[in-house]
């Protein structure tokens, strides 16, 4: 994830979320999500989707593909590498001795470096409120960490789709795959997977009655 000038960012309404938490966590499993992580995820992602206003199926069948794609099947909110890589990367906005590692990707579409961090955090702060001013909001800058827990997870996720992904988002077909990818990932790395958890997210949403 780079921090280069967003697509504009697309504002949350529509009708209520259309999944139970029960049917949500079916379409994970289905999907190939283990089941301990699916009943983890599923109640506080329905919850962030509702609240995003993200209730097609095709936004629901594009972003399931990608966040369960980036997470392994939601098996990791941390990136496996040690984020050395990111040392000295400005344009990640890393700038101070230890930002690489400091800052390596976490939560379900990888939120990665200094600049990111802070874009996030100040985001959350104006949505939810500062934790130091009794919001919700904690200082990401301050413990990167944080975005591992299930929330910050999968709220980071949003965040980035929001602004960079969401108006890709609309239609059900292959091409839209291929530039949703794009705007995920920068190229189409794991591409076959992406698609094949298109298919399946999207199949089960309609077994569901979306």
């Amino acid at each position: 994830m780079d921090p280069s000038d967003p697509a504009p960012e697309c504002a949350a309404s529509g009708p209520p979320f259309p999944l139970s938490e029960p049917a949500l966590l079916r379409v994970l499993t289905s999907a190939g999500v283990p089941a301990g992580r699916a009943r983890q995820f599923a109640g506080p992602l329905r919850d962030a989707l509702a609240a995003h206003g993200l209730t097609s199926r095709a936004q629901l069948s594009h972003l399931l593909a990608q966040v369960l794609h980036e997470s392994a099947r939601l098996r990791y909110v941390r990136e496996v590498a040690s984020g050395r890589a990111y040392e000295g990367r400005r344009d990640l906005g890393n700038d101070r001795p230890g930002d690489g590692p400091r800052f390596r990707g976490r939560g379900l579409i990888q939120l990665t470096g200094r600049a990111n961090y802070t874009a996030f955090r100040d985001a959350m702060r104006q949505r939810y409120g500062a934790a130091e001013d009794r919001g919700d909001a904690p200082d990401f800058v301050a413990s990167p960490k944080l975005v591992e827990g299930e929330r910050w997870a999968i709220e980071s996720a949003l965040w980035y789709w929001d602004r960079r992904v969401r108006p890709y988002a609309d239609r059900e077909d292959r091409a839209d795959v291929v530039r949703v990818t794009k705007a995920v990932n920068g190229g189409l790395n794991g591409f076959e997977d992406r698609l094949l958890l298109f298919m399946r997210v999207g199949a089960a949403l309609r077994a569901e009655g979306l």
